[in-house]
């Protein structure tokens, strides 16, 4: 009769299951990381006027472990409309139709064409009078399309990130 001691086994089967913890715990932290980086990217190109869309963006996480989801998400009303309308204008084209008096504000007000010796453009694309440059000019950057052009365009940025934190022990 052969005779095999297990305790060995119990051992490897043990190192396994810790590592398969350490896995899945990682893998939940790069995923959060790289949704993180997301919705920063994101930020930096979201049409802004008085704020709202801005600030209702959030990174959304669900599930635990290998199951864990993530998403990033704007939960301003008019969030979809901004994203999806390439005909509005945002950004450097949103100031260059203000300074024309073409571009109506959040008010509802036209602003007029800054006139005089003082006036200046700044290379974002805002007026400058006597100094100051108008409150309701936009971010040259800002554009529709602000969530999913960086998630295209920094896709393997994201999964590196997840990748990083899941070779660490």
């Amino acid at each position: 009769m052969a005779k095999k001691n297990v305790t060995g086994l119990r051992g490897v089967l043990n190192a396994m299951k810790s590592a398969e913890k350490r896995h899945a715990r990682n893998a939940q932290i790069g995923l959060r990381r790289a949704a993180n980086e997301l919705e920063r990217d994101s930020k930096e190109i979201v049409p802004v006027d008085l704020g709202p869309l801005k600030a209702s963006g959030k990174t959304v996480l669900e599930g635990r472990g290998f199951d864990r989801e993530a998403s990033v998400e704007y939960s301003a009303k008019y969030a979809v409309y901004v994203h999806e309308n390439p005909n509005a204008a945002h950004g450097a084209e949103f100031n260059r139709q203000l300074k024309e008096g073409k571009k109506k504000t959040a008010q509802g007000k036209r602003k007029k064409p800054v006139k005089g010796k003082k006036k200046d453009e700044d290379s974002a694309g805002a007026v400058k009078a006597k100094g100051k440059v108008h409150k309701a000019t936009r971010g040259v950057n800002q554009q529709y399309k602000y969530l999913e052009k960086p998630a295209r365009e920094n896709r393997k940025k994201y999964i590196a990130k997840v990748a990083e934190q899941m070779r660490k022990k």
